[in-house]
């Protein structure tokens, strides 16, 4: 807080420079001149740069976070996932095949066919 305090103070001081040229600074130096502006210019231009592109980095780490979230999000089986087996079990008894089945629950038909398989698997 103190930081932000002392920069805001120093803004200021600097804005009212600015509007008022003929003003010194605390420090006994003179006003601002062109050739102090022109620098103070090149200054706030270079910061503006650096914070663009630290606002790039920073979205390009926000997409990488995201990705990994769903990644993770998609690699556990959810609870669904586990209730749908019985579903898609008792449809196929009905006597659907997987493609009918897939669309009738919107389940990916690769999900559906693993089931299938592993259930004709583990059948006696």
């Amino acid at each position: 807080m103190l930081w932000k305090k002392k920069n805001q103070k120093s803004l200021q001081n600097t804005v009212e420079i600015i509007k008022n040229p003929a003003l010194k600074p605390a420090s006994g130096k003179p006003g601002i001149d062109s050739d102090n502006l022109k620098k103070l210019e090149e200054r706030i231009d270079e910061k503006i740069s650096l914070l663009m592109a630290l606002e790039e980095k920073a979205g390009k780490q926000i997409e990488a976070l995201e990705k990994l979230i769903y990644s993770s999000m998609a690699s556990k089986p959810s609870a669904g996932m586990i209730n749908r087996s019985g579903e898609i079990l008792a449809l196929k008894e009905k006597g659907l095949d997987a493609r009918e089945i897939s669309k009738i629950l919107s389940v990916p038909a690769g999900e559906v066919e693993l089931i299938l398989n592993l259930n004709k698997k583990n059948r006696p």
